[in-house]
C-alpha cells in the first residue's frame, strides 16, 4: 500500500493530537520548580606553612633574585644603589622600557636581579624592605586573618604590626594574597599582634 505525503502528514498530526487534545497528551511542559540547581562543592587545597627565606649577611652578594617593596620617596637611583646595581640593570631585569621612565608607587614590588648586594637593616629602614627567594626554612605562622571588605596588604601589616615584606613572604604560596577575596585567609607571620 502506497501512502501519499499528504496522507502521511495527516496521519502523523492525528496521532500527535491537536491543541484541544493536550489534556490527553502524556507530555507536559516542564515547570520552573520541576528541577533543582546544584552548586558544585569546592574544597580549598590544604594549606602548608609557606617558606621563609634565609638572607645573606648585610653587604654580601645574594645569589638569588630579591624583591623590594617601595615606600614613599623611593626612586630608581636609591633602589639601585641600595642593591649595588645600576639603574639600567634594574630597568632591564624588570622589563621596563627606558622611556618613559618608570613611576614607582608605594607597595609596588620591584624585582632585583641575582648576584646583587644584600641591603642592610639601615638601608631598609630608610626605604622599603628587601626579601629574597632561594634557600628556605619553615615559617612560623602566627595566626590566620579572614579577608573582609577594604582589606589590603598595607592595612593588614599595620593591624597586626608586622612589616609588609614579612607579611608578603609569609603568603608567598598563598593564592589569597594575590586577590584578597572576601572570606579568603591571609597568613599572619609569627611575631605579629595575633589575638
Amino acid at each position: 500500500m502506497k501512502w501519499s505525503a499528504a496522507a502521511a502528514a495527516c496521519l502523523l498530526l492525528t496521532a500527535c493530537g491537536t491543541e484541544d487534545d493536550n489534556a490527553r497528551s502524556p507530555m507536559q511542559p516542564v515547570q520552573p520548580t520541576s528541577y533543582v540547581t546544584l552548586v558544585p562543592v569546592t574544597t580549598p587545597p590544604p594549606t602548608e606553612a609557606p617558606p621563609v627565606t634565609t638572607l645573606p649577611a648585610e653587604g654580601a652578594i645574594n645569589p638569588n633574585e630579591q624583591e623590594y617593596v617601595v615606600v614613599p620617596n623611593d626612586g630608581e637611583g636609591k633602589i639601585a644603589s641600595m642593591f649595588g646595581i645600576t639603574v639600567d640593570q634594574l630597568y632591564e631585569y624588570n622589563g621596563w622600557p627606558a622611556e618613559p621612565r618608570h613611576t614607582f608607587h608605594v607597595d609596588d614590588v620591584v624585582r632585583i636581579p641575582p648576584n646583587s648586594k644584600q641591603p642592610g637593616s639601615g638601608a631598609a629602614a630608610d626605604g622599603g624592605t628587601a626579601t629574597a627567594t632561594g634557600t628556605t626554612a619553615p615559617a612560623q605562622a602566627g595566626c590566620m586573618h579572614e579577608v573582609v571588605a577594604n582589606d589590603n596588604p598595607s592595612r593588614l601589616a599595620e593591624k597586626y604590626d608586622v612589616p609588609l615584606p614579612a607579611l608578603a613572604q609569609a603568603n608567598a604560596g598563598n593564592p589569597a594574597w594575590n586577590h584578597f577575596q572576601l572570606g579568603s585567609e591571609i597568613i599572619i607571620p609569627g611575631g605579629g599582634d595575633c589575638p
